[in-house]
């Protein structure tokens, strides 16, 4: 997962983070954290509280398009549309993303990418498509 996998991650229920355990946010939580806060936290923070979960609610949203171009990468022939879910994939994942531009996500790059894997989905396994 784009190393953004949480160093806690085999310690969840030990460490106390239930909700962790029965959701798995693909790394999105940990980006959020290192990231988007710079090591803030809500738990130790909580006037933070608001606002990181508005950012992990978008990072969420990065998250699952960057499983969702993973997949359809591996079933991808034609090399254009491959190298264009590769840049798709690339840019979700090594960018440094801020509070705001987490909150346009939706309504701006992740629409690109829907708009994008909408249009190879004919090309895709049927599994696959519905995924999508």
């Amino acid at each position: 997962m784009s190393g953004h996998k949480c160093s806690v991650h085999d310690s969840l229920s030990q460490d106390g983070l239930g909700g962790c355990v029965a959701y798995d946010c693909l790394g999105a939580g940990n980006r959020v954290v290192q990231e988007v806060f710079s090591g803030q936290t809500w738990q130790k923070e909580p006037r933070l509280t608001r606002v990181m979960m508005e950012a992990f609610s978008g990072m969420c949203e990065v998250h699952k398009r960057i499983d969702l171009l993973r997949a359809v990468e591996t079933q991808l022939h034609n090399p254009q549309d491959l190298q264009t879910c590769r840049n798709f994939r690339a840019s979700l994942e090594d960018r440094r993303w801020s509070g705001p531009e987490l909150n346009e996500f939706e309504v701006e790059l992740g629409l690109e990418i829907d708009i994008f894997v909408h249009g190879i989905k004919d090309d895709l396994p049927e599994e696959l498509r519905r995924e999508i």
